[in-house]
């Protein structure tokens, strides 16, 4: 045991003996061409090291850009968000304000009374075609009144009413019927209803009146609450069977009744 120790203590001072030697050669540039040689020998793998540590270093780094592009994609990706809705918002704001100003000019020209609506709701019921305005009987909305939208264009009457709200029906639901006149020469007149909900249809109009596609057709003024010059439609189709007493025709409405926002109710 003591032989081990000391014989382990003799290589401890050997090898202090040897690392003194080195730093001494060192120092007085003594060892110079065999580092030089060493130095040769291993700065392949040197730089090899140092390029593979780059690599990495970068393969990491790309990772990071990658994480900040995502974040950054988030970020533009919201934004376009925001102005889409607040672009969306604004040309509401232009539809309604286009409408609004199409109203007053009509109703101020035939000097009617009116209240301006919005509408807040349609009928659940599919087979009827009628929507919820919210003004009522407060503001002095009465069963029977004309609704029209932009420049006078009929699109319904008011068919039940309560204090601040009132139900419109659509003058395309088949419950509802208008006295109108045909724009030609004979001014014919006519019942238009609703079809399906979609199109218009006039009938009882004399088999001798001439009627072509293209013609306007507008309330007759003989209904109470219903004004005359209300435009509805122009005529679509002519039909005309030989023997009959009266012909009909189908009219295009003017207007899509499928996004009413703004209307006014003539009093």
């Amino acid at each position: 045991m003591n032989r081990l120790i000391k014989r382990s203590v003799s290589y401890i001072i050997i090898i202090m003996m040897a690392v003194g030697l080195l730093i001494f050669f060192h120092s007085f540039n003594i060892l110079s061409p065999v580092e030089n040689i060493i130095y040769k020998i291993f700065k392949p793998i040197q730089s090899s090291s140092a390029s593979v540590a780059l690599k990495i270093n970068n393969f990491f780094g790309y990772f990071g850009n990658v994480g900040n592009l995502i974040e950054e994609n988030k970020k533009l990706k919201d934004k376009t968000e925001v102005l889409l809705v607040e672009n969306t918002k604004l040309k509401i704001a232009l539809d309604e304000t286009k409408i609004l100003t199409e109203e007053k000019n009509f109703l101020n020209q035939q000097n009617y009374n009116s209240v301006l609506t919005r509408v807040i709701g349609k009928s659940p019921d599919p087979n009827i075609h009628s929507i919820i305005i919210d003004k009522g009987s407060s503001q002095g909305i009465k069963e029977g009144q004309a609704v029209i939208s932009g420049q006078g264009i009929l699109v319904g009457k008011v068919s039940e009413v309560q204090n601040e709200i009132s139900k419109i029906l659509l003058i395309t639901d088949s419950q509802s019927k208008t006295s109108v006149i045909v724009q030609n020469e004979k001014t014919s007149q006519g019942i238009i209803s609703g079809e399906y909900g979609i199109s218009l249809k006039i009938e009882l109009i004399p088999q001798d009146d001439l009627i072509a596609p293209g013609q306007y057709v507008i309330s007759s003024g003989l209904e109470t609450g219903i004004p005359k010059g209300l435009i509805i439609g122009q005529i679509d189709r002519v039909i005309k069977k030989p023997g009959d007493l009266f012909q009909s025709a189908t009219v295009r409405p003017l207007q899509s009744l499928d996004n009413l926002a703004i209307l006014s109710i003539i009093l």
